[in-house]
C-alpha cells in the first residue's frame, strides 16, 4: 500500500475546488464573462428603473409638461377670474384666464414599450414592422404569462415571446419584440379590469359616489353604491418622492379651466381631493414617464367624462403604491 504525501493534499484539494467551481460556468455556456450591465441573467430581468423607451418618444410641447402637487400652495377657493366673470357650471370659483386647451391638443397614447438598454430601436435605424423576438425576461413576465394563458414560470421562452409579440402587434404596442414591460402590463391590466369589473378589489363598498384609485394597477373607476357608474380608465399617479396620498378624501374644489400656479401648465377638469393633489386631464401620453408630481393624471377625454360623474363632496379612496414606471 502506498502512502499519500501530506504536502500534496492541499494542492489536490485546491485543484478539485477549482474544477468544481469552473464546472457550472462551462455548463452555463460562458455566463461567467457576463458583466452586470450586459442585460438580464437567467430567471432574472433588468430593473424596471433601468429600462429605456424602445423607440424615440415624441417631443413634448409646453402644455404637455407634468404638473406638480400644489401641496405647499393649495388652490384658493376665492374667485380669481376677471371682474364680473361667472363660474362655469359645476365649478366652485370663477374661470381663470386663459382657458385650457381643448381636446384637439391631446395626443393619442403612443404605446411605446420600455425595454432593456441595447434592445431599443433608434431613430436613425430602419423601423422594422416585426422586430426580432427578445430573449429577455421582463419585469411583468409572470403577469403576462397568466393573462395570455401561458405556462406560469416567470421566465421568457421562445413560445412566450411569440405569444407576447403577437398580442403586442394586435393592440399596437411598439416595439413589438415580445418583452413583458410596463406598457404591456398596463394595457393588459386595463383590459382585464374592463372585462371583469366584478373582480376588482381594494375599494370599500359604501352608499353614495366613491372614486376608486388603485395606484398599484394604475387604474381608477367610480361606483355609486354597488353600481359601476364610471368604467376603469388608466391613470398616472405620483412618481417616487412625489407620491399621491392614500386613504379617504373628499372632492373639495372643482376648477374646469385650471392652471398650475407653479409652472403655468394647464390642468383641465381639475377636481381637488387632498391639498394640492387633484384629478385632472393632461395632453400628453399617460404611458410614458415615471409619473406625476402628485396629482392623478387622466387622459383628456376621461377627465372630461369624470367631470360629469363626480361632484363636490364626493368621496375619493386611494390605495396601493405606484410601480417604478
Amino acid at each position: 500500500m502506498h502512502s499519500t504525501n501530506p504536502r500534496k493534499r492541499p494542492r489536490l484539494r485546491a485543484a478539485l475546488l477549482a474544477a468544481l467551481t469552473a464546472l457550472p460556468l462551462v455548463l452555463a455556456g460562458g455566463a461567467a464573462t457576463a458583466a452586470p450591465g450586459d442585460g438580464p441573467m437567467p430567471r432574472g430581468h433588468v430593473p424596471e428603473a433601468d429600462l429605456v423607451p424602445g423607440y424615440p418618444l415624441p417631443e413634448k410641447q409646453p402644455y404637455q409638461r407634468g404638473t406638480p402637487d400644489q401641496g405647499s400652495f393649495p388652490p384658493s377657493t376665492a374667485e380669481d377670474g376677471p371682474a364680473g366673470s361667472t363660474a362655469p357650471e359645476g365649478s366652485t370659483r370663477a374661470r381663470p384666464t386663459p382657458r385650457t386647451p381643448g381636446a384637439e391638443y391631446a395626443v393619442r397614447s403612443s404605446l411605446i414599450e420600455y425595454v432593456p438598454p441595447g434592445e431599443q430601436i433608434r431613430a436613425d435605424e430602419p423601423k422594422p414592422k416585426l422586430p426580432p423576438c427578445t430573449a429577455s425576461t421582463g419585469p411583468y413576465q409572470l403577469f403576462v404569462e397568466r393573462y395570455l394563458g401561458l405556462e406560469e414560470d416567470g421566465v421568457q421562452s421562445k413560445a412566450d415571446c411569440r405569444a407576447i409579440q403577437e398580442w403586442q402587434t394586435k393592440v399596437g404596442i411598439y416595439p413589438n419584440s415580445g418583452f413583458a414591460g410596463p406598457v404591456t402590463w398596463k394595457v393588459m391590466t386595463l383590459r382585464w379590469a374592463r372585462a371583469h369589473p366584478e373582480k376588482l378589489r381594494g375599494c370599500p363598498r359604501r352608499e353614495g359616489v366613491v372614486a376608486c384609485l388603485d395606484l398599484s394597477r394604475q387604474i381608477m373607476w367610480v361606483r355609486d353604491g354597488d353600481r359601476m357608474v364610471y368604467d376603469p380608465v388608466p391613470i398616472r399617479s405620483g412618481k417616487p418622492g412625489y407620491e399621491t396620498r392614500t386613504g379617504w378624501h373628499d372632492v373639495y374644489l372643482r376648477v374646469r379651466h385650471e392652471h398650475s400656479t407653479l409652472y403655468d401648465s394647464p390642468m383641465p377638469f381639475s377636481q381637488y381631493f387632498d391639498g394640492g393633489q387633484a384629478l385632472h386631464g393632461v395632453y400628453d401620453d399617460l404611458y410614458t414617464g415615471p409619473g406625476s408630481h402628485g396629482c392623478v393624471n387622466l387622459r383628456y377625454e376621461d377627465a372630461e367624462r369624470l367631470w360629469q360623474v363626480l361632484g363636490k363632496g364626493d368621496r375619493v379612496y386611494v390605495w396601493g403604491a405606484k410601480p417604478e414606471r
